[in-house]
């Protein structure tokens, strides 16, 4: 797996893509959390109308993967992505808060959680899974978060925590959080911010429980308005279509080099090339175009964050030889392989 690059920031380095791998950048999160997470941060004193236009963006159209990366870089605090998940409560999760907490118990409210997750985040796959005494609820990252992953998931973690607390009342004592990194800083503190048990490096963000929790009634069930909730979740889901654009790249940026070739990569999605240039010419894009973009953000990220040269840089991305790896580089962002480190962008 590369973790040469970040999907979420490759709009930037290609105005020539239209707004289909507009629509999928990472980590693709409703506009109502990114709201809360810019309360977070006026709260902390910082000054989120500049922090927006220092990422291309106004107060009207907040993007995500910019102010997540702008965030990073400006504010040092480990326990925003706790602040800003806990501001994530239910009932700015929409009609699919209301389809939760109207089902007739806990098992049926983390099914339809997991079932209509992709129209909060389409960054995200849940899944309910019961096996044996225990049933766990997994969070799969369907596009890789790269750089971002601990601050998103933790955010996540304790957005989900609200959720599950609001289902199982004092009973979220029961439930252990599998946080996937190390240990972070606040982690000595965990109970003064989790009412969950928790351990840290698992395989992935999952919430474990014990099974006979699933069978726990839901205090507001009501199923006339879960069937009404799940009717517009429905109808909303038909909007939520990652483009293909946005899946080659997130296939291809997912991958070592050598990167998959055209065929490879068409028939992981069960076409033919001739078919997978076609939709991607629908969209505006070429397939070369797109793989560009996942090549040029894979060289942003290791002149940023590694200490590789420029030769080792090239081999990696296979180029065949610096110098087309320096003119794709500046046609790309505007600045040589070398300026770019130094002015660190």
């Amino acid at each position: 797996m590369v973790n040469s690059g970040q999907y979420c920031s490759m709009m930037s380095a290609m105005p020539s893509i239209k707004t289909p791998i507009q629509s999928a950048q990472i980590p693709a999160l409703h506009p109502v959390y990114l709201r809360l997470l810019c309360d977070a941060l006026r709260d902390r004193n910082l000054d989120v109308a500049a922090l927006l236009a220092a990422a291309g963006l106004s107060e009207a159209q907040v993007g995500e993967a910019a102010l997540l990366r702008m965030v990073g870089h400006q504010c040092g605090d480990p326990l925003l992505p706790i602040d800003w998940g806990r501001r994530i409560r239910p009932n700015a999760h929409g009609f699919i808060g209301t389809a939760i907490f109207s089902s007739t118990d806990l098992r049926k409210g983390l099914q339809t959680a997991a079932a209509l997750t992709s129209l909060r985040s389409t960054a995200m796959r849940l899944s309910l899974i019961e096996d044996g005494a225990r049933a766990r609820l997994e969070y799969e990252e369907v596009i890789p978060l790269y750089g971002l992953r601990e601050f998103v998931l933790t955010a996540i973690a304790f957005m989900a925590i609200q959720v599950i607390r609001g289902l199982v009342g004092r009973n979220i004592s029961r439930v252990c959080v599998e946080f996937p990194f190390p240990a972070p800083i606040w982690a000595d503190d965990r109970k003064k911010h989790c009412p969950s048990e928790a351990i840290f490096g698992a395989p992935r963000l999952a919430f474990s429980m014990p099974i006979e929790l699933l069978d726990r009634p839901i205090a507001s069930a009501d199923s006339r308005t879960h069937e009404a909730a799940l009717r517009q979740s429905r109808i909303d889901m038909l909007g939520v279509r990652a483009s293909m654009s946005a899946q080659v790249i997130a296939f291809l940026a997912d991958h070592a080099v050598p990167y998959p070739s055209l065929d490879e990569t068409a028939g992981h999605f069960c076409m033919s090339s001739r078919t997978l240039r076609r939709v991607l010419q629908g969209e505006g894009h070429s397939y070369q175009q797109v793989f560009d973009l996942v090549r040029m953000e894979a060289a942003r990220h290791l002149l940023k964050s590694s200490e590789l040269s420029v030769q080792q840089i090239t081999e990696r991305l296979g180029y065949a030889d610096p110098s087309n790896f320096v003119r794709a580089f500046r046609r790309h962002h505007g600045h040589t392989p070398h300026q770019y480190r130094n002015l660190q962008l």
